[in-house]
């Protein structure tokens, strides 16, 4: 039976210190020097000793502390109650909207974005601008403070970041400095894009960017299927050339699913990209919705070179399969139709909007395996479920883009003509 640990407290080294100091102080006359010195090694050896087996360095002292845990993932509990809508005055109103009334919206599109005080900002696709709601959940039914557009085209999403409002139309990715709290009078800080094309300093109907904590720019440019990424924002006006592309060979080819680089549409891998719609990153991993492949990529860490293939495919038993639900016959926790949206909670959760099923999906954490189920749904009554229904205080109809808010999850449920908020119930 081992012996019983020793508490070395700190007053024992307070002690042990005091005694040892006796020694450092000059010799008193008569004293023997040889002896001296040999107090000094001895009492300075004991020290250390005392320190490392107090001190959990393999004595008999408590253990070191634990590192303290992380956040624990929060749910939403079974078919869940939204608590808000916007574009809307009740929950059951799923009609069309022209969103020429302050507190309607026509067509809203790819993910919001949600300012430190409250202002949700969300795309009308078709109306071609963005509305700013203030203190979103306030009430239901609230009218936009302000609307705005950056260059009168199509407004897909917008996101924000380090106090940067980040905003995609057209074939631009517009980035203002700071988010604003009426229409800006002044245009964005930094544009990426601008015209459209395939090089590696144009876009092609981008529908996401996303700025990383270290500062990188990640552009989910849809139709030239990739993925463009600058390492820095840099000074200039214009970003010029992207520093890396994801999902094609070269920054000079931008066919879908395109695996060796002729310029034509192949079968899927894990390194190509058919109409990506949503990315995520913390600087670290990245995660990108591959819409018509009807997957979600996840890379352990954010390419650096292009092409790189990706680590984990969610939505499909295999890289090379790219039909709706995994080609099942039936809706899973782990089949994807038409993914539109992915974010990260602080959690790290991730939550993915499942177009063509109607609901969105929650992992308790980022994958780190492929075709991993999700742990929760919305929208759904399970995750065997994924059929079209009326408008109601639970249900989408074609979620196209998802956000969390702190312990609120913003779905745009765009062919409801509205936004939904659910709270976390722990």
């Amino acid at each position: 039976m081992p012996p019983p640990a020793r508490d070395f407290s700190p007053w024992w080294v307070v002690t042990l210190a005091g005694a040892c100091a006796g020694f450092f102080r000059s010799p008193n006359q008569g004293v023997d020097m040889g002896l001296h010195a040999a107090r000094l090694s001895l009492c300075a050896a004991t020290f250390l000793a005392v320190l490392a087996a107090g001190c959990g360095g393999g004595g008999g002292g408590s253990p070191a502390a634990p590192p303290p845990p992380g956040p624990s993932p929060v749910g939403w509990g079974v078919f869940p109650d939204a608590v808000r809508v916007i574009g809307k005055q009740n929950f059951d109103d799923g009609s069309a909207s022209d969103g020429t009334a302050p507190g309607e919206l026509n067509l809203p599109g790819g993910s919001p974005a949600v300012s430190s005080d409250g202002t949700l900002f969300v795309a009308q696709t078709q109306a071609s601008r963005m509305k700013a709601f203030k203190q979103y959940m306030a009430a239901d039914g609230p009218d936009a403070a302000f609307t705005f557009t950056v260059d009168s085209g199509v407004v897909a999403s917008a996101s924000i970041h380090a106090g940067k409002l980040v905003v995609v139309e057209d074939h631009l990715v517009a980035i203002y400095d700071s988010v604003p709290t009426a229409p800006p009078e002044a245009g964005p800080a930094r544009v990426a894009g601008g015209t459209s094309g395939c090089s590696a300093s144009q876009l092609n109907n981008p529908e996401a960017a996303y700025i990383t904590p270290r500062g990188q720019l990640i552009v989910a440019d849809s139709r030239n299927h990739r993925v463009l990424i600058w390492n820095s924002l840099g000074t200039d006006l214009q970003l010029g050339n992207a520093d890396v592309v994801v999902g094609q060979k070269d920054k000079d080819t931008c066919a879908a699913n395109d695996v060796d680089g002729n310029d034509t549409t192949d079968d899927a891998s894990a390194a190509t990209l058919n109409r990506p719609t949503s990315v995520w990153s913390d600087g670290v991993k990245l995660i990108v919705v591959d819409s018509l492949n009807h997957r979600v990529l996840v890379w352990e860490k954010l390419p650096t070179t292009d092409f790189e293939a990706a680590d984990h495919v969610i939505g499909q038993v295999n890289p090379g399969d790219s039909l709706p639900n995994a080609g099942l016959p039936a809706v899973t926790a782990s089949t994807l139709f038409l993914p539109k949206s992915v974010d990260v909670s602080e959690t790290g959760q991730m939550a993915v909007a499942d177009q063509q099923n109607h609901r969105v999906l929650v992992w308790n954490t980022i994958p780190a395996a492929s075709n991993v189920p999700a742990d929760q749904v919305l929208g759904q009554p399970d995750l065997h479920s994924g059929g079209r229904v009326a408008a109601s205080i639970k249900t989408f109809n074609e979620p196209s883009g998802v956000r969390f808010d702190g312990r609120n999850m913003v779905v745009v449920d765009v062919s409801n003509y509205r936004v939904l908020v659910f709270r976390a119930r722990d």
